[in-house]
């Protein structure tokens, strides 16, 4: 076996790392807004039907809030902490192949 295959593997892990957090930011923020579309057509719902009560749409409402929040922190936590990890190795790569004055 070629020693150059054999890290192949380790290689591409290291890669997939690198770039696991931003994606999963990206799938976060996708979800987020196909939640949010979800909210304007509760909104609809709330305009068009009065059979609600404001006490039943005030609980919708909060609770629909609340998840919508919270797909937007946890996608924005997850694609700053990917971005940090990217910019961390880039500027790691850079100062260890720096060459001197001289």
């Amino acid at each position: 076996m070629d020693a150059q295959a054999a890290a192949t593997p380790l290689e591409l892990g290291r890669i997939a790392s690198k770039f696991m957090l931003p994606g999963l930011g990206i799938m976060v923020s996708t979800m987020s807004i196909i939640w949010t579309w979800g909210q304007r057509r509760l909104a609809r719902r709330f305009i068009r039907r009065a059979s609600t009560s404001r006490v039943e749409a005030a609980n919708l409402l909060r609770r629909v809030i609340k998840v919508g929040v919270t797909l937007n922190l946890v996608g924005l936590l997850l694609s700053v902490l990917g971005s940090q990890y990217i910019v961390g190795t880039l500027v790691a790569k850079s100062m260890s192949s720096f060459v001197g004055f001289g």
